[in-house]
C-alpha cells in the first residue's frame, strides 16, 4: 500500500478534497473486495443451477421412469406423465427460487 499525503496530481492542487494516493489505493481494494464478492456468487450460482440440473437429470433416467411406468392413474392422468410434469415442475420452481435470491 502507497502511504503518502501528496495530492494525487502535484502540478494541480486539489482544494478541500483531502484526496490522498492512500485514498485512492483503498478505494481500488473496496472495488477488488466488491468484485472477488461478486465472482464468489456467480460461482456459487453456477454450482446450484448444476445441482438442480443433475437433479433433473438423475430424475428422469430410466431406473426411475420405470418405477413410475404402470398402469394407474393420479387424478386422470397416467402415472408416468404425471411424475414427469412434477419433476418439470420442481426443477423449474427451483430454478427460479435459485434465480430469484441472485438478484
Amino acid at each position: 500500500m502507497l502511504v503518502t499525503t501528496a495530492p494525487i496530481d502535484a502540478d494541480r492542487p486539489q482544494h478541500g478534497t483531502g484526496r490522498t494516493r492512500v485514498h485512492v489505493a483503498s478505494m481500488t481494494l473496496r472495488m477488488r473486495r466488491r468484485l472477488m464478492a461478486k465472482s464468489r456468487d456467480d460461482e456459487q450460482l453456477s454450482l446450484r443451477l448444476a445441482a438442480v440440473a443433475a437433479l433433473g437429470f438423475v430424475l428422469i433416467v430410466p431406473p426411475f421412469l420405470t418405477r413410475f411406468d404402470h398402469v394407474g392413474q393420479v387424478f386422470g392422468v397416467p402415472v408416468l406423465a404425471a411424475y414427469l410434469f412434477l419433476v418439470w415442475a420442481i426443477v423449474i420452481g427451483l430454478v427460479a427460487v435459485i434465480g430469484g435470491r441472485s438478484r
